[in-house]
């Protein structure tokens, strides 16, 4: 996946969550309808439900669990620093700035 697709991916993942948070959808004792929060089913969405960012709660609604998110955030964010590393020490190796070994 692209950087741009998952920078995409990851903008509509946070309107998302800035929709449940604002509604005050954070608990199970306060989940809402999609329909109540101005939202419909998308691809994005059931990621997030997957994830169990967006949990049921009574039947028919749904809430955002803030523990969850930001697990996976620092997740994502430990990724793209290991991806980052990797591709520096390529980048090096590639333009000669790293020993190549016994001589």
């Amino acid at each position: 996946m692209g950087a741009t697709a998952v920078a995409v991916m990851v903008r509509h993942e946070k309107d998302i969550v800035k929709v449940f948070q604002s509604s005050g959808a954070v608990s199970a004792a306060t989940a809402k309808p999609l329909g109540a929060l101005g939202l419909d089913e998308s691809r994005h969405l059931e990621r997030l439900q997957r994830h169990e960012v967006i949990r049921k709660g009574a039947p028919g609604t749904w809430y955002f669990d803030q523990a969850t998110w930001t697990e996976r955030m620092q997740k994502r964010r430990r990724i793209g620093l290991v991806l980052l590393a990797v591709s520096l020490f390529a980048l090096a190796l590639g333009l000669g700035l790293l020993p190549s070994g016994p001589r």
